[in-house]
């Protein structure tokens, strides 16, 4: 069951995400870049399980690439079904940090990984 936000809720967190978002739409084109760069440097490989460099995830049951992060297919679910789903009062997340608290937090997918496409920034959050 989904929490509705209450109007004072909702504007604070319209101004959290206004300190994180710009940084997330501008940077993702140079993240994406950095990944391939690296992959093409032999540091990385775009097939690797995400869980190679971020352990601390849950186990989904199947692997999350850092090829399907790219291409936002990865089956981690939206900022704002996180924060639903959590129970947590919007206007409480104040940081990068809390978002990252939020995913880790996440015990299935939305969908099966490379199934699926969904925009979300938090794919772009775990990369960087």
């Amino acid at each position: 069951m989904l929490r509705r936000c209450s109007p004072r809720q909702q504007l604070r967190l319209q101004e959290v995400l206004r300190q994180c978002q710009p940084r997330t739409w501008c940077s993702k084109q140079f993240t994406a870049a950095s990944v391939v760069l690296a992959a093409e440097q032999g540091h990385l490989a775009l097939d690797d399980d995400v869980h190679k460099y971020i352990p601390e995830l849950p186990d989904y049951g199947r692997p999350v690439t850092l090829r399907q992060m790219l291409h936002q297919t990865s089956g981690f679910r939206d900022l704002f079904d996180l924060i639903s789903l959590s129970g947590r009062n919007p206007a409480e997340i104040e940081s990068p940090a809390d978002i990252l608290k939020l995913i880790m937090r996440q015990k299935r997918l939305n969908n099966v990984p490379g199934e699926e496409w969904i925009a979300t920034p938090i794919t772009f959050s775990l990369l960087r």
